[in-house]
């Protein structure tokens, strides 16, 4: 019964951990954005945890909160009611709610290719493309809104 409880109260710190980081990432990348294209970066979020085994706050924060620098997505807005909220439902819907298909990778193109001319990326938008369609094995599973989403093949 202890360590059952135990268990209970540390899944509820991890799911509150994740809540806040996921809605810190809601914030850092999508706070201009509609309510649709917010709700398919935080399922691309937790797709991305999903996939590497990990949960949301250790692959947004860690070590701590903060700019992308060496992480999939940024972290460092602070969240608010509002994207908490987001990330609450995300974390509680079933998988065959995801609007994404599976998405583990986004970009906003017009974004992206702005940042690359500024001289921020390497690799311009067709080379990144490229580059997730033959090293990483993804592929293109459309747009919502801004965002182009990649999945595995």
């Amino acid at each position: 019964f202890s360590d059952e409880m135990e268990y209970r109260e540390s899944r509820e710190t991890e799911i509150d951990e994740d809540v806040e980081a996921l809605a810190r990432v809601i914030e850092s990348e999508a706070s201009t954005h509609t309510l649709r294209e917010k709700v398919a970066v935080a399922w691309v979020v937790r797709n991305r945890a999903a996939y590497r085994k990990t949960t949301i706050a250790q692959l947004v924060c860690t070590p701590t909160c903060g700019p992308q620098r060496g992480r999939p997505f940024s972290s460092a807005q602070p969240a608010t009611d509002k994207s908490r909220l987001i990330a609450k439902v995300v974390l509680s819907a079933p998988q065959s709610e995801d609007p994404t298909h599976g998405a583990i990778a986004m970009l906003e193109p017009a974004l992206y290719e702005r940042e690359y001319r500024e001289g921020k990326h390497r690799l311009s938008l067709d080379e990144l493309r490229t580059k997730w369609r033959d090293r990483d094995h993804l592929r293109s599973v459309g747009m919502v809104g801004r965002w182009e989403l990649w999945r595995r093949k």
